[in-house]
């Protein structure tokens, strides 16, 4: 099948918030923007949100609602958005970045990943209300970390792993089953032994409950188990391979490594949002990092085509 290509100034992969908010400053500086995204619908997890309460100017929103209005204002400054389009492949030749989708390749001079959390997540009920104190990776949420106790959830020996490295900075940890008993070996029972880690073993997690500081671990006998935060070891995202093909670095979790203007290490390249190792978990702080990535973005630009 022959491939269909496009050219624009600046592509964004992820219509979450981050990535909305980018492409709605950009589209005003009469860029030719497009926005992919892998799910036929757009807003990422933000969508789920029952009731935004702190973002400026609106005293309580549901993330749908939040989104909707996000949408309608991309619209309406001619955004491209483009839905269902999963990205394969990212390359640099030359000056430009070619990004290879499941229906076309796409040419830009910059690109602006918006991915979301580079973890696939484990479906748990409750598991995706953003912002709640649910984290994935350790490297990237030490600040939110230090001296809570912390519930950490998964089905693989990497939660063993996850858990140890963890106790460094946590007061205490408690290990959960998600939904088949995790195989431990004699050194993985040593190891949390050593570090008074605490395993529930076979009673599996049903749901996630709760407030921000203060989580509720619900087991499938109805037991609650009460923890400040909760850390979630799934698998990571397609997108974080397709990342890492590509030259750019990311953490051991799948966030990208920025600088303080969402500048990854690949010329050109820029991420922003709950991808990055910078900002992690509230919609305010995705939208501004949507916009401060998008200056340094319009910046790049202008210094490529006045040399």
């Amino acid at each position: 099948m022959k491939m269909n290509h496009y050219k624009y100034d600046v592509i964004i992969i992820g219509a979450g918030p981050a990535g909305l908010s980018a492409g709605i400053h950009l589209v005003q500086l009469d860029l030719e923007v497009l926005v992919l995204e892998k799910s036929p619908e757009v807003g990422g997890l933000a969508r789920r949100i029952e009731s935004l309460k702190n973002y400026t100017g609106f005293p309580e929103i549901s993330g749908l609602e939040f989104i909707e209005k996000i949408v309608e204002q991309a619209r309406r400054h001619g955004l491209m958005i483009k839905t269902d389009e999963e990205v394969l492949e990212m390359s640099v030749v030359e000056t430009h970045k070619i990004v290879k989708t499941t229906q076309a390749e796409y040419r830009a001079e910059a690109v602006i990943i918006a991915t979301g959390s580079g973890m696939q997540g484990l479906g748990i009920k409750g598991e995706s209300w953003f912002g709640g104190g649910i984290f994935y990776c350790d490297e990237c949420c030490k600040e939110f970390l230090y001296g809570k106790r912390i519930g950490v959830i998964g089905s693989s020996p990497e939660v063993v792993r996850e858990a140890v490295n963890l106790k460094r900075f946590s007061s205490e940890i408690v290990v959960l089953d998600h939904s088949e008993p995790i195989s431990f070996t004699d050194e993985d029972e040593e190891k949390m032994v050593q570090n008074n880690i605490r395993i529930f073993k076979e009673s599996f997690v049903k749901s996630l409950d709760g407030h921000y500081g203060k989580k509720a671990i619900i087991l499938n006998n109805d037991e609650k188990i009460w923890v400040d935060c909760v850390f979630i070891v799934g698998p990571l995202k397609n997108i974080v391979k397709t990342i890492r093909r590509s030259g750019i670095k990311t953490h051991r979790r799948g966030c990208i490594m920025v600088d303080q203007y969402g500048r990854t290490n690949v010329e050109g390249i820029f991420a922003a949002g709950a991808c990055t190792s910078v900002l992690k978990d509230i919609v305010p702080a995705c939208i501004g990092d949507g916009a401060k990535t998008a200056a340094a973005t319009r910046m790049f630009l202008l210094k490529r085509r006045i040399k």
